[in-house]
């Protein structure tokens, strides 16, 4: 049953790097996932309230508003089976805190990341299910 899950599962890219957009969209549409992209914060705040994402891939430093700005006005609590995993190359414990505090599931590291990465990083966070970080 976890393909069906997979396949049905709607993830939304926050990324203002168009190429890395294409590389998270070219990995996850390849797994089946159906992909949204949004290029920056206030698009992406818009772009949940017209649907539910079962993902949302977060990039912290956006062109309108960082990624805990998103997080404040997404509220989490509000949308309780959305899956937030923020991906930054900032390595700071105290940002992660504040991530995780605002409902975000995982924080990966960019500079780190690989299509596998990214893929058991979506698949894990479906798993799993909402909670901290």
């Amino acid at each position: 049953m976890k393909m069906a899950k997979k396949s049905t599962s709607k993830v939304l890219i926050v990324e203002d790097s168009h190429s890395i957009q294409v590389i998270y969209t070219t990995v996850l549409e390849k797994a089946g996932y159906h992909i949204t992209v949004a290029a920056s914060g206030s698009e992406a705040l818009e772009t949940t309230k017209a649907q539910p994402f079962d993902v949302i891939l977060l990039d912290i430093v956006l062109l309108d508003m960082d990624g805990i700005t998103f997080l404040q006005s997404f509220g989490s609590k509000e949308h309780p089976e959305t899956r937030v995993i923020v991906m930054s190359n900032m390595d700071d414990p105290e940002l992660i805190e504040k991530a995780s505090a605002l409902g975000a599931t995982r924080y990966i590291l960019k500079r780190s990341l690989t299509p596998k990465l990214l893929l058991d990083a979506v698949t894990g966070a479906l798993a799993d299910g909402p909670a901290g970080v």
